[in-house]
């Protein structure tokens, strides 16, 4: 049950070390007095890269960002991702964004099926 300000009273008889297993269970910060704080939206440490090949060339398309590009080879398409990502985020507060302080770039590249 919650009660004021997102506390869940876990259980009166629970122990510390009992709250703190509840606690990996359900991703919630934790105290001694057996009560769990709801966390605010995790922070995100990876920002999501869709990658394709264009009629031309490859496409990098963030998932996470406004931020699409392309370059003729697939090294030329990370330099651009990246730089096109750092300027994105170029005088951003990352926190308000919902991102971690220092995130990565996951990309995922799609491939046509094979018949």
């Amino acid at each position: 049950m919650a009660d004021r300000e997102g506390v869940v009273d876990l259980a009166p008889d629970l122990s510390f070390h009992g709250a703190r297993l509840a606690r990996a269970a359900l991703g919630r910060a934790c105290h001694p007095n057996g009560k769990v704080v709801e966390d605010p939206t995790p922070m995100k440490r990876t920002i999501q890269v869709r990658i394709f090949r264009g009629e031309q060339k490859y496409v990098a398309e963030c998932l996470d960002l406004p931020v699409v590009t392309e370059a003729a080879t697939l090294d030329e398409l990370a330099a651009n991702i990246r730089e096109a990502i750092s300027l994105h985020l170029e005088g951003e507060d990352l926190a308000a964004m919902g991102l971690s302080e220092d995130p990565t770039i996951l990309a995922t590249m799609e491939l046509p099926a094979v018949a």
